[in-house]
């Protein structure tokens, strides 16, 4: 009888791009202005920057998908033989290889995943710098919007409201693999495996000597978080804290989350589940489609651009 494993194959959902593909030229009597045609122009390489991300993210999440369903059959595999012997010495340590070998491609891909999110959410800073003159000197860079609005707000109560309510995951579940546990840390080793049919769990670890300090900073907000998260109660692996606090951070201030950054920087972490990590993009993107139609109604497009 076939395993749950065999059963259930880990899945999962490819962001939307209906809004962002390339539309065809409006086709109603009379000439356009030179100020229309580069507005109509300059939205459609907007939106068409933000598709080429969008499609990339899918094609990274399928093929990752392909080699987490391909490496949990192959364990279960193994985990048969175990007990019933049914492969050949010869046939197991080819298994073995082959498991080797997916484990990396795994890995490569969910690091180039975060890379690429990263990347779609710069392109969606370009579509604002258009729209707010605010934000026109700014560099197309979602972590230098995000630290803005939520210090000093924007005149975009829409957008702010978003931002500060709404995107409190960017710094943990975007930011940081992007940029601490992957890009910036170059000597970490890293381990992980199938994650009980959720995602693929990979650690990093940047452990040095010097380490308690942010284990104890992860002890305090632990007990102070005991009563909205009682997940937390039996848990006492520093990394599996961290990512419990990684996809609960609606519930942290910004000071704590802040400081999570810093216990990441000291001490590694665990890679976000992707699978989570794509239903926030996906919350993100509906928000800047909405957005980004309400401005094109309200511009000279409006009345030609559905």
């Amino acid at each position: 009888m076939h395993s749950l494993l065999f059963m259930i194959q880990y899945k999962i959902e490819k962001l939307r791009t209906d809004f962002w593909k390339s539309q065809s030229p409006p086709h109603i009597p009379g000439t356009f202005s030179p100020e229309f045609i580069d507005e109509y122009r300059r939205i459609g390489q907007l939106k068409f920057q933000i598709y080429q991300q969008i499609t990339q993210i899918n094609l990274i999440t399928c093929r990752r998908e392909s080699y987490i369903n391909q490496y949990r059959n192959l364990q279960e595999r193994l985990s048969h033989d175990v007990f019933e012997k049914l492969l050949s010495v010869e046939q197991t340590k080819d298994i073995k290889k082959e498991t080797t070998n997916l484990y990396q491609l795994i890995m490569i891909d969910t690091e180039i995943y975060f890379i690429y999110s990263k990347l779609l959410l710069d392109r969606l800073v370009s579509l604002v710098k258009h729209y707010l003159s605010l934000f026109l000197k700014m560099e197309e860079n979602f972590t230098q919007l995000w630290e803005e609005i939520n210090k000093n707000g924007c005149n975009d109560k829409q957008l702010e409201d978003y931002i500060k309510n709404k995107t409190k995951w960017y710094p943990l579940m975007i930011r940081v693999p992007r940029n601490v546990i992957f890009i910036h840390d170059f000597e970490t080793t890293g381990s992980g495996g199938g994650d009980h049919m959720i995602d693929f769990g990979i650690t990093k670890s940047t452990e040095k000597s010097d380490s308690q300090k942010p284990r104890d900073k992860l002890r305090i907000m632990k007990k102070s978080h005991l009563s909205d998260l009682p997940e937390l109660v039996h848990q006492d692996n520093p990394f599996q804290i961290i990512r419990i606090f990684d996809h609960n951070s609606e519930k942290l201030s910004l000071d704590e989350i802040k400081k999570l950054v810093q216990i990441h920087e000291q001490i590694g972490g665990m890679f976000p589940y992707v699978i989570e990590v794509n239903k926030k993009l996906q919350d993100l993107l509906d928000f800047f489609a909405q957005w980004t139609k309400q401005k094109i109604l309200s511009s000279q497009l409006g009345s030609h651009i559905p």
